[in-house]
């Protein structure tokens, strides 16, 4: 959303959020620096990223409209333009996982400015594109618990 958006959203609101201590963004992360120093204008602050992975081809699978490259520097500009507290998202238990692509998405998320990490394990819904088809989901029980226990 552009930021005129929550400039009117924050004008309707501002009374009811006078004492808030915690206003939190989701976002995904293919936002400019310039869209994150205006939005943080705002009172926000707190932004969590939906990265969901770092790995190209994992990405692609996710159908996620975001590179890699973007989301590091997402979260990097976030820092820069005067957010404390980040978080990202991952999802594991794709059809795409394996140790050494979890433990890079870790590791890249490990090396960045980040207050918090959400971790999902994938789940097919009703109602969802990916309805039925379990294709999509690993089922690898030792794989999770290792991811878990690494975050």
């Amino acid at each position: 959303m552009k930021e005129s958006f929550y400039e009117k959203l924050f004008k309707l609101i501002e009374m009811n959020i006078k004492n808030i201590k915690e206003i939190t963004i989701e976002s995904n992360p293919n936002v400019t620096y310039e869209w994150l120093k205006e939005i943080k204008n705002f009172g926000i602050n707190r932004i969590s990223f939906g990265v969901q992975s770092f790995n190209e081809k994992k990405l692609k699978f996710l159908n996620r409209n975001h590179s890699p490259i973007q989301a590091v520097k997402s979260i990097e500009n976030a820092k820069k333009a005067g957010f404390e507290n980040i978080n990202l998202d991952l999802i594991y238990a794709t059809a795409q996982d394996n140790k050494k692509l979890l433990e890079n998405d870790l590791n890249t998320a490990f090396k960045l400015p980040l207050t918090h990490i959400s971790a999902y394990s994938l789940t097919i819904e009703e109602g969802t594109k990916w309805e039925g088809d379990y294709s999509k989901r690993k089922e690898d029980e030792e794989l999770e618990i290792w991811f878990i226990n690494k975050i």
